[in-house]
């Protein structure tokens, strides 16, 4: 079985991740309208600033009033719709420290702002910026270690899972506090997960297909069940804040351990390399108190009964436990894929009937799997329930369903597939039951897989019944780990049964393309130029040349796609859009890249052309002339013209992006495609006009 491959998923939602709480919005009782200096730039100097400036991961500053007002529309949709801050924990369900989430009065600022034309106010009464750390965030590290060799991701194709050894060499057990990361290649590594592999086995599959890591997880047949007791260190994802483990915590890393990198890549629309580096930070002593991770179901569900029929709207997992000594809740967090809506973590003291709620996350979102560390440490009883519920919907009313139509899904490790649990990071209130705390937790590991998976089987005996009567067999040593001699092995075959995509259902393509290794597209021969002459808007190539895109003469119809420098999810269509251009560069018709941000100059239009492998004419329209002549609200938006100047299509390229935090595995349904060939069949076309997702219009500036 390999272990979980999270996927987090998509870019444009770290365009504006906060990093602290906002300061001071408007007085809604104001008659006047809020300005930038007074009103906004507190908001967005603490909350967005932080990784919207050069070198950290926001596509584009925003550390100015012009900066601000050029993204004001963005600005507003992304937290109007809550979409930023990334902040999901529901109010009144547990109290967490480094709380994200605007107000409605911070947010009503924005709106108001915004409706108001976004007035600049008195320049000299702005704040000043804040002191923002350069370099490590954490200070020095004790360790910085990094990946042997750099990963190739690919422009294009299927997001790639891949582990990567890092070996430690340490002579003596250390004690490890944070994991600081720095991804070489910001745009493609999406979130790593930490794990540690005491086996050596890690190191001897690395690098046996020809490339740096490897694929799949390891197993119990192959070693250590990595991760099982990863506790509190589990990983970093886009625009993480590093922090250290609260109350003097840290996790033993055995002398001798290797640690391993379980990362997500997904390609950026260009071709480069991640070479991940990280910082760790170590105690001067081993901590006085221990901490333990309650996993429920265990190992993200692998056999909790995860079997979800198509049109299913409300398919339920579960999972309880009971505490056996008294503890302390600290940290908790979820994981799941598409289909998850929500999930919760109740806590009924023991004697009681009434359950709290600590945990609830009524809108799950595939691409922000944090944890959450609570302002105060929760105190439980033993003999506390601790209880877990996940929904999923697997029907079509889903428009985060990857599947058109829904389809049976069961687990699994790709982001098509399902997993579902929630971790909840627990410290014993005596160290002296630290053992306790630990055993207990083991056998309610074996005990609900062994549950589930009867309750999957439809009442089996045999196997599972076995597994249960191996519980009282188990070498419960209080060393935190599972032995590849013990409950793996007889989880193999239950395994087996579960897990529906394994590599014999993968043939050898599907594996190639899974992996990454699939040869990218050819490129292009380059277009040749217009005519000196045209008809409708003229626009400037970065090639110095003249270009009428809405001239047809020529041709049957030219197809329009309006971009930006700075939108990933315009940037991350460049090897579908080049593929484009391959594909009927002998066909009647050109396909034009037309950037619409004010401020990008020929030789910045022409370096990102370079970039990203485009090979067509690509066009400026600073002030947003033919973008507004052809109704355009977003980057990437296409437009398909045909003979006689007339719109045919305008929308999306594909249905891959569903908003702006969704993002399909692989496109259903080819829209611009479908377009192209009906105009050049002679054809009506099915869908004239569909709803592209992507970046806002930058706004342009005043007087233009």
């Amino acid at each position: 079985m390999s272990h979980v491959r999270v996927a987090f998923g998509v870019a444009v939602t770290a365009a504006f991740l906060v990093a602290v709480d906002a300061a001071h919005p408007a007085d809604p009782a104001r008659s006047d309208p809020p300005t930038f200096a007074a009103d906004v730039a507190p908001i967005v100097f603490a909350n967005c600033s932080s990784c919207h400036r050069p070198g950290e991961v926001g596509p584009f500053s925003l550390l100015t009033y012009e900066d601000v007002r050029k993204r004001a529309k963005m600005i507003d949709r992304v937290v109007s719709e809550k979409l930023m801050p990334p902040w999901h924990p529901v109010e009144g369900h547990g109290e967490f420290a480094d709380e994200l989430a605007l107000t409605p009065r911070e947010i009503e600022t924005i709106e108001k702002w915004v409706a108001a034309d976004m007035p600049e106010g008195d320049r000299s009464k702005t704040p000043a910026l804040p002191k923002f750390i350069d370099g490590w965030q954490l200070g020095e590290p004790d360790l910085v270690v990094k990946m042997a060799k750099g990963y190739p991701v690919q422009a294009g194709g299927p997001d790639i899972y891949r582990n990567f050894v890092i070996p430690l060499g340490f002579k003596e057990d250390r004690w490890l506090t944070a994991i600081e990361v720095r991804p070489s290649a910001r745009a493609v590594l999406h979130h790593t997960l930490f794990f540690l592999d005491e086996s050596g086995e890690a190191q001897k599959i690395d690098g046996q297909d020809g490339k740096p890591g490897f694929r799949k997880m390891l197993n119990a047949t192959e070693g250590q069940l990595l991760g099982a007791d990863t506790a509190g260190l589990g990983g970093w994802a886009v625009g993480g804040m590093a922090r250290h483990l609260p109350g003097g915590l840290a996790r033993k890393v055995p002398k001798g351990s290797d640690l391993v990198l379980q990362s997500h890549l997904h390609p950026s629309g260009k071709a480069e390399v991640e070479q991940t580096v990280l910082g760790l930070h170590f105690a001067k002593q081993p901590p006085k108190r221990s901490m333990a991770n309650l996993q429920m179901p265990p190992l993200f569900g692998v056999a909790a009964g995860l079997d979800i029929p198509a049109g299913e709207k409300a398919f339920k997992l579960a999972d309880s436990f009971e505490l056996p000594v008294d503890a302390e809740a600290v940290m908790v967090g979820g994981h799941a894929h598409l289909l998850c809506q929500t999930m919760q973590l109740w806590i009924t003291p023991p004697g009681k009937t009434e359950r709290e709620s600590i945990f609830f996350i009524d809108h799950w979102d595939f691409d922000w799997q944090n944890q959450y560390q609570y302002a105060d440490a929760i105190a439980l009883k033993k003999g506390s329930k601790v209880e877990v519920e996940l929904l999923y919907d697997n029907s079509s009313d889903n428009k985060h369903n990857p599947n058109d139509p829904p389809q049976r899904v069961r687990w699994g490790e790709e982001t098509t597939d399902e997993m579902g649990s929630i971790s909840l990071l627990l410290v014993p209130a005596k160290e002296s039951d630290a053992g306790e705390l630990q055993a207990g937790i083991r056998r309610q590991r074996i005990a609900s897989m062994a549950r589930n998976a009867r309750k999957a089987a439809g009442g089996a005996g045999g196997l599972f019944d076995g597994i249960a009567k191996q519980v009282k067999q188990l070498d419960i040593n209080n060393d935190g780990k599972i032995s590849k001699d013990e409950i793996p092995a007889q989880l193999r075959p239950m395994v087996a049964r579960l897990d529906s995509n394994g590599d014999g259902d993968i043939d050898a393509k599907e594996l190639a393309a899974l992996t990454g290794e699939e040869p990218a597209p050819d490129a292009a021969p380059a277009a040749a130029a217009d005519e000196t002459a045209g008809s409708g808007i003229k626009l400037a190539g970065a090639d110095g040349k003249s270009y009428w895109p809405q001239d047809t003469r020529a041709r049957v119809a030219n197809v329009v796609i309006f971009t930006t420098v700075d939108c990933p999810i315009a940037n991350a269509y460049a090897p579908e859009i080049n593929q484009l251009i391959t594909d009927y560069k002998d066909k009647p018709l050109r396909v034009y890249l037309v950037h619409v941000d004010p401020d990008v100059t020929p030789e910045a239009a022409a370096k990102h052309a370079k970039e990203y492998g485009y090979v067509g004419p690509i066009l400026l329209d600073p002030k947003q002339e033919l973008a507004k002549k052809l109704g355009i609200s977003v980057t990437p938006e296409a437009v398909v013209l045909k003979s006689g100047s007339s719109t045919a299509y305008r929308g999306r390229i594909d249905d891959q992006w569903g908003d702006l935090q969704k993002k399909k595995p692989a496109p259903t349904k080819r829209d611009l495609r479908l377009a192209i060939e009906a105009v050049l069949a002679g054809k009506t076309i099915a869908t004239a006009k569909t709803k592209a997702i992507g970046c806002d219009l930058p706004e342009l500036p005043k007087g233009k």
